[in-house]
């Protein structure tokens, strides 16, 4: 892919899942389903989150119809672009090097706070523990959002696992 196709195609992705969400939040306010609404309201903001609009607002979504056409608007305050500071590991002992599982968590100062690789570097972590033989482990991450700079610093709280050997395979 060259280089100004791929953030085309990245958008056209973006794009995509907001008009899906957009397109079921529309279902349930015209009461296919009771009680769906909020969730897909939810469903929306994470979907925000998930591209660095970490206190995106999903407002309750107006229904007017007009003619065969129905019009749906939904109120979105987006809030301030999020980008990474600083990653820091807490309750990791020295036996693996901080440097190797701050790589292991896919998270770098200056990408964009998504929610969902935020989460899928602990989850990274708690893999990169288990593959080497510490079962349940774990890893919490906490997100401490500096002022008004659009920097959000992660923590992961690591609980490390005891190291667990197999004795015998049959």
């Amino acid at each position: 892919m060259t280089e100004t196709a791929e953030p085309r195609v990245r958008r056209w992705c973006w794009e995509q899942r907001v008009v899906a969400a957009v397109l079921i939040l529309a279902a349930a306010v015209a009461g296919c389903r009771p009680g769906l609404g909020r969730q897909l309201r939810d469903g929306l903001r994470i979907v925000f989150m998930n591209h660095g609009y970490l206190d995106a607002q999903i407002g309750m979504p107006e229904v007017t119809g007009e003619g065969s056409w129905l019009h749906l608007n939904i109120p979105v305050t987006e809030g301030m672009l999020y980008h990474v500071g600083q990653v820091t590991l807490g309750g990791a002992t020295p036996m693996f090097g901080q440097e190797e599982l701050l790589k292991a968590t896919g998270i770098k100062t200056g990408d964009v706070a998504s929610r969902e690789a935020i989460f899928n570097g602990a989850q990274a972590l708690r893999d990169y523990y288990e593959s080497r033989g510490y079962m349940n482990s774990y890893a919490v991450p906490t997100m401490d959002r500096q002022g008004s700079n659009g920097i959000v610093d992660v923590h992961y709280a690591v609980t490390e696992g005891r190291l667990t050997k197999i004795r015998n395979i049959q």
